[in-house]
């Protein structure tokens, strides 16, 4: 069978992978009643206070259904010490947090210990060799670091149960009969409002669930909770699953409306059907994204169909093209063997093709591959290395660029100022002259300097694709640009 989209293939959230560190997976064995059904007794039930509702289920199971960006994973108790596991997907991060839990009748005193403990890496990584961040990305930082102490403030102050705070959805998931479960399995479930279009940009599930599979089980029970508050009696709703592996969609369910009863609504069955496509081989280019934002890119030959790189054999494919070229983002023909399937979109809802990359061949020219190619005229060249140096900046820092014009004549700008002057080009050869720019002071001052500098040793050219290599008379590459069309 072939792929195809299907509404909400991005089900899963930024912290997917991370569920691999996390000790959140499935169990077969019957789940236990929902918590605050007839609950009284012990810490296990549900608790309320102005901001938070915490979810803790007998067997474990922590929920957070106030927070669409957290999803909590397991909870234990110690004596009078609780430990909390959450998938944090705004810090893109398994975290631990600890609290002293003190019980009274129906009131819960939770005090935090002084820090949580982050329990994976985070997702986003710099170049060491890149230049320090401006004061935009301190200022970034600054709120990275507020958010972390956002979410441990769930687990401290006083909480009352409140079994009525939180309703529920409980159900199976079924596979197809032979189907195998692939490694790194996730099964996604999410709550729908089927009067919103699930296309539509900013639309968010009513409440999601990811669970890791760890046991090849044709049935998968879940339970999903949501805020009462959160549903509207004269719309429908819809409930829908997945099973995701290494970016891929394997398998997926039909949107199933839900029949509402007294209690809220009644239980449901997903069967999953098969999602795949045939392992082709494909001849492309490779092309490196922005660290941390998982853009590489696999472009066809001859062809503009480019594919985002993914599966358990990309690191093994980048790592092999990061050792074998001469200057950034050179382009390196691979042939490569895989599976092409739909991923999350970098934008809620959306979807992407990808290259599960299953085994891969690096060749070392570029023979018989052409590649969509920008010209050096009319096209805004955007820096992203100066030599050896991937440029990262603050988001809200210009990001450097150039123009070339008919007349011989080039702008551009610095970061901080904008700078305007000839070129002179002869075939290959390029060479840049009579640069001047504005004289503003900025925290970006040291990048602009050497990115004027690396314009002003520019002797000759060489455009691969979309990129843009200026290289001195040593024939050592001084700056990259990627195209960006005007």
């Amino acid at each position: 069978m072939k792929q195809y989209a299907v509404p909400f293939a991005a089900l899963c959230f930024s912290g997917l992978a991370l569920l691999g560190c996390s000790d959140n997976n499935s169990d077969t064995k019957p789940q236990p009643a929902p918590a605050g059904s007839d609950s009284t007794d012990g810490i296990a039930g549900v608790w309320q206070n102005d901001q938070h509702v915490l979810v803790l289920e007998t067997n474990g199971d922590l929920y957070l259904p106030t927070d669409n960006s957290l999803q909590g994973l397991r909870w234990e108790q110690q004596d009078d010490t609780l430990t909390f596991d959450y998938l944090d997907n705004r810090e893109q991060r398994v975290t631990q947090a600890s609290a002293t839990g003190l019980q009274q009748d129906d009131t819960l005193t939770l005090t935090r210990a002084p820090a949580a403990t982050q329990s994976s890496d985070t997702t986003e990584t710099a170049d060491p060799e890149a230049p320090a961040p401006d004061a935009d990305a301190e200022a970034e930082a600054e709120t990275e670091s507020a958010n972390d102490e956002a979410a441990p403030s769930l687990f401290n102050g006083d909480y009352q149960r409140a079994n009525q705070a939180v309703g529920h959805i409980s159900g199976t998931v079924t596979r197809p009969e032979d189907s195998e479960l692939p490694d790194n399995a996730v099964l996604t479930v999410a709550l729908l409002n089927s009067q919103i279009d699930p296309d539509t940009a900013g639309a968010q599930p009513v409440a999601k669930r990811l669970i890791r599979l760890d046991k090849d089980s044709p049935t998968l029970p879940f339970r999903l909770y949501y805020l009462p508050d959160d549903l509207k009696a004269d719309h429908d709703y819809q409930i829908i699953s997945q099973i995701l592996a290494d970016g891929g969609l394997f398998y997926q369910s039909d949107a199933i409306t839900l029949e509402r009863n007294p209690q809220g609504f009644a239980d449901v069955t997903l069967p999953l059907t098969a999602v795949m496509t045939d392992s082709e081989t494909l001849r492309g280019a490779i092309t490196r994204g922005k660290p941390g934002q998982d853009r590489d890119t696999f472009t066809l030959c001859n062809s503009d169909r480019r594919l985002l790189i993914r599966g358990p054999q990309s690191d093994d494919l980048l790592s092999a093209y990061d050792k074998g070229i001469r200057y950034p983002q050179q382009p390196r023909v691979a042939t490569v063997s895989g599976l092409v399937r739909k991923v999350p979109g970098s934008q809620e809802g959306s979807t992407e093709a990808a290259l599960i990359v299953e085994s891969f061949n690096l060749e070392p020219g570029m023979e018989n591959c052409q590649l969509p190619t920008a010209e050096l005229t009319h096209t805004r060249w955007q820096l992203t290395h100066l030599g050896p140096d991937r440029i990262i900046l603050g988001s809200a820092a210009q990001v450097p660029f150039l123009t070339f014009n008919d007349d011989g004549k080039v702008k551009g700008h610095g970061s901080c100022n904008s700078l305007n002057g000839g070129y002179q080009r002869d075939d290959q050869q390029l060479a840049l002259s009579d640069l001047a720019s504005t004289r503003k002071a900025c925290p970006t001052s040291t990048i602009e300097g050497r990115y004027l500098d690396a314009l002003k040793a520019s002797d000759h050219f060489r455009i691969d694709g979309e990129l843009l290599t200026l290289f001195d008379k040593d024939d050592e590459a001084v700056a990259s640009f990627q195209a960006i069309y005007l």
